[in-house]
């Protein structure tokens, strides 16, 4: 089956002619996978990445499967497998990611061929791939998403209208994650650098609302997605950003200002994203504005 594939998915015409045919294979491999690796083939991750660094299609296929593959095992794997299978599985991606980063890595540099293709790479590649990092960035250990390349590869790709939602969606699950103070500065670093690619197709003063109304379905997406993004960056890492003054006094003032106006799109979809962190965010602000005018109030009416 995996020679199958191989010879399929090496052969672009053949690929698109038989696509239907292929995915299926790419499913059924994954069930495979499923239940042989890694103890009957644990060499798996290593022989695809490895064969995937020859072909631009093939790359691109083996893009699916890794996709795939984390998603039947951390989303769809309760009830199909025991727990000691699903843990097993679950710690050799874990173990082994280091040759799914450094294949989407090669991806996203390169377009994924040594030879011609590395001069030209496929939009359908590219994108291939950052749905593949969407499905491991949740979990991955988080070494490989601030001591690498991947967060200043997906915001480098961002400003590509081809490849705006996808690379959001990957920039959302980074920004969802739960870590400690000790990574508060690569946040800030993120949102200044996020918001410098964003400037110039979002100038100041956009009424994103108006944009999102008058927008193709591909704008109305990136709206969408761009409104995740930033509410689920500001949730978790607003006090970060808070303590930063030249981020506070610039990036975080500007993010909350494109999130503001996108509150007026009219879609029920984006609205509720931004509603809910106005949820959370004005409290704090009232809290803290009608604080200090209760301590302004009671000094200036002196001692009891």
């Amino acid at each position: 089956m995996s020679n199958l594939i191989i010879a399929l998915a090496s052969d672009p015409a053949a690929a698109k002619a038989q696509r239907v045919f292929l995915h299926k294979l790419d499913a059924v491999l994954v069930q495979v996978l499923k239940q042989d690796w890694p103890a009957r083939w644990p060499t798996f991750l290593a022989d695809l990445c490895a064969a995937s660094r020859t072909s631009a299609s093939l790359c691109e296929n083996s893009m699916r499967i890794l996709r795939l593959l984390s998603e039947e095992v951390f989303d769809f794997a309760r009830g199909e497998l025991t727990s000691a299978k699903t843990r097993d599985l679950k710690a050799s991606l874990n173990t082994q990611f280091g040759e799914v980063h450094s294949l989407c890595m090669f991806a996203l540099a390169a377009g994924g061929g040594d030879g011609p293709a590395a001069a030209a790479p496929q939009p359908s590649l590219i994108r291939a791939t950052l749905d593949t990092l969407h499905a491991y960035l949740s979990w991955v250990p988080l070494a490989y998403v601030f001591e690498s390349d991947v967060v200043s590869a997906l915001v480098r790709l961002f400003p590509a209208p081809a490849f705006r939602s996808p690379a959001l969606r990957c920039l959302s699950e980074v920004a969802a994650l739960a870590v400690g103070p000790q990574h508060d500065a690569a946040f800030v670093s993120l949102l200044t650098v996020f918001m410098a690619a964003l400037a110039p197709l979002i100038p100041p003063g956009t009424d994103v609302g108006a944009a999102y109304a008058a927008g193709s379905d591909e704008d109305k997406e990136f709206v969408l997605n761009l409104a995740l993004f930033l509410a689920a960056f500001l949730r978790g890492h607003g006090r970060a950003l808070e303590a930063d003054g030249r981020c506070r006094s610039g990036p975080l003032l500007a993010a909350l200002d494109v999130l503001a106006s996108a509150s007026f799109a009219p879609d029920d979809e984006v609205f509720k994203v931004c509603l809910d962190y106005w949820h959370t965010f004005v409290p704090g602000v009232y809290a803290s504005a009608t604080g200090a005018a209760a301590l302004a109030g009671a000094a200036a009416a002196g001692p009891l």
